[in-house]
């Protein structure tokens, strides 16, 4: 038996309407119905494709960017010791003064200063032309001390050389025998000459340094 959704009133077979209150009556469908038409469900096997994996490249973890790509950066100094006048300047200095200074005796600086230092101590100021000429090639190779020193021992020899200058030319007969300049520059000898060309050469004295930058690129990562 149905009855309707609506009054409860029961309701004859086959109705469409509710005859009591007029409710339409929905229409059952009978799924025990051999009329129905029915079709097969059809399965189609999945298809698979197989899956290509790549080689994993583990990599280092990398807390900043700098890790992987940075510059290694090496400076190195380098004494440029014989682009220095004063180095060579030195040099003919120190051979100068043990050279001969007179070419008629033959006798070098060093041998008139120890000649005549217990008679006249003003040649003691000669002894600077060899003490400037150290400290200035030592400063040159080695340093290590401020440059205002060796700037003092250059102007020492300095007036030394200006001192030397003088007497040479207040006495020429004494130190070359004749007052004529030509013989004075026939008498003259090599040890003259180079000390005093030396002296003139420590003037220009200049420490030479060089910084070279050695640049390397590195890469820090793992494969």
């Amino acid at each position: 038996m149905t009855y309707c959704s609506n009054c409860g009133k029961d309701l004859p077979v086959d109705s469409k309407f509710c005859p009591s209150c007029g409710t339409t009556i929905p229409t059952l469908v009978n799924t025990n119905d051999d009329n129905i038409r029915r079709e097969p469900i059809r399965t189609e096997p999945i298809r698979t494709e197989p899956v290509i994996t790549q080689p994993v490249r583990s990599e280092r973890v990398v807390t900043s960017s700098s890790d992987i790509n940075r510059d290694h950066i090496k400076r190195t100094t380098v004494n440029e010791f014989y682009k220095d006048a004063g180095f060579w300047g030195s040099l003919l200095v120190l051979a100068g003064f043990f050279l001969p200074f007179f070419s008629m005796d033959g006798k070098s600086l060093f041998d008139t200063v120890q000649d005549k230092a217990a008679t006249e101590s003003t040649v003691l100021i000669w002894l600077a032309f060899p003490a400037a000429a150290l400290v200035v090639l030592l400063h040159s190779l080695i340093g290590g001390w401020p440059g205002i020193i060796t700037t003092l021992f250059i102007l020492l020899a300095l007036v030394a050389a200006g001192m030397l200058v003088y007497v040479l030319v207040n006495d020429p007969v004494k130190y070359f025998g004749s007052a004529d300049m030509s013989t004075i520059l026939k008498t003259a000898g090599l040890g003259l000459w180079l000390t005093l060309l030396g002296t003139l050469l420590m003037v220009f004295h200049s420490k030479k340094k060089k910084v070279e930058v050695h640049r390397t690129k590195v890469v820090d990562r793992t494969l």
